[in-house]
């Protein structure tokens, strides 16, 4: 059997014996959203959030995060592809949902 012939085969007999329902429980691992909760919860405590490339840090406070907001620009963005920093007034991406591109730190 090929694979195809062989997923269909298994995927037939779930299907037959009542096991049509999504397998539970299995923990969705999303380092982007991970990375913005985090950015959310330090500046909400007052803290600054550190970026942090391989030549580079970047350090976002809650008053720099709040004036990005106010010009209608915010500092970090999530998408589907990703989580994104303002650069200038272009995005770059810092996180995937399978991993971090940069380092993410607060104090």
């Amino acid at each position: 059997m090929n694979p195809l012939e062989l997923l269909r085969h298994h995927v037939s007999g779930a299907i037959e014996r009542g096991e049509a329902q999504a397998i539970e429980a299995i923990p969705v691992i999303n380092k982007a959203q991970e990375a913005m909760d985090f950015i959310n919860a330090s500046t909400d405590e007052g803290r600054t959030v550190y970026i942090a490339t391989m030549t580079k840090a970047i350090a976002f406070s809650p008053k720099t995060i709040a004036k990005f907001l106010a010009i209608g620009h915010p500092a970090f963005k999530l998408t589907p592809s990703g989580l994104y920093m303002a650069q200038g007034k272009r995005y770059v991406k810092i996180a995937t949902h399978s991993m971090n591109l940069v380092g993410i730190s607060a104090s």
